[in-house]
């Protein structure tokens, strides 16, 4: 349930750096019980956090550590993230939407332990600059052939960890 999500931090770096000179929201969702960020999603869902964001957003984190089961959806409306290069999703969702294919600047995917995941879209093979796709600890996931094909024709750069 949404209402029963905490987090200990959800942060957005809305003031670039050298280092960085574009925003990046990382979260990192622990207990479920209580919290700022678990509260916000409780009263306006996690679509709102996202749409909170500004759309020239380069990386999204988001970490469940706890071992209980609860799943975000994530909400269509990622795609406007047109700047995304980085996207994780660790032990907190059991569906990708096909919307993640319009991010054609992403490089690095990771949807990393996730057992109630059990595929993702196929598109994610024709997306241009997809470096990694990181499935470890998804064991239930089924990755589509014409991913498994891009991985062994080593076409650019791609790299494919996944659970056999």
């Amino acid at each position: 349930r949404i209402s029963d999500w905490s987090s200990d931090v959800c942060s957005s770096d809305l003031f670039p750096s050298h280092d960085r000179p574009t925003p990046m929201m990382n979260c990192l969702f622990n207990g479920f019980k209580s919290g700022n960020v678990g509260n916000f999603i409780a009263l306006y869902g996690l679509e709102e956090l996202i749409n909170a964001q500004p759309d020239t957003l380069t990386e999204i984190q988001i970490r469940n550590n706890d071992k209980n089961g609860i799943i975000i959806k994530i909400p269509e409306s990622i795609k406007r993230f047109k700047n995304l290069e980085l996207v994780l999703f660790d032990n907190c969702i059991d569906s990708l939407p096909d919307v993640i294919c319009e991010l054609k600047n992403l490089n690095f995917l990771s949807l990393m332990n996730n057992p109630q995941l059990k595929t993702v879209p196929e598109c994610i093979a024709d997306m241009p600059n997809l470096m990694f796709l990181n499935t470890k600890g998804s064991e239930n996931v089924e990755i589509p052939e014409k991913i498994r094909k891009k991985a062994k024709s080593k076409l650019g750069n791609y790299m494919l960890d996944f659970q056999p």
